[in-house]
């Protein structure tokens, strides 16, 4: 969901110059997990897109992150979120 959300911010940035919150993601294709699109910065040059566990708690790696740069983040990005 992060990498499909990701590169809609990207194709939307390339016919915008902008990035968006409205990316018609909301939610994984399980339900598992809710999207939000955050940190969008001065005119829209930046993103910050979480993936929290929405039908159940993760103590080890809880919301997945990803950015515009391709940061990726969790509790335990070792364990949770490798390259």
């Amino acid at each position: 969901m992060l990498m499909d959300a990701a590169a809609r911010e990207e194709r939307f940035y390339s016919d915008n110059n902008q990035y968006t919150s409205s990316i018609g993601i909301s939610s994984s294709e399980n339900g598992h997990y809710t999207l939000t699109v955050s940190g969008l910065g001065t005119n829209n040059q930046a993103f910050t897109l979480t993936a929290a566990p929405a039908s159940f708690t993760d103590s080890t790696c809880g919301s997945f992150t990803l950015t515009n740069t391709g940061a990726r983040g969790s509790l335990d990005n070792t364990l949770c979120w490798a390259k």
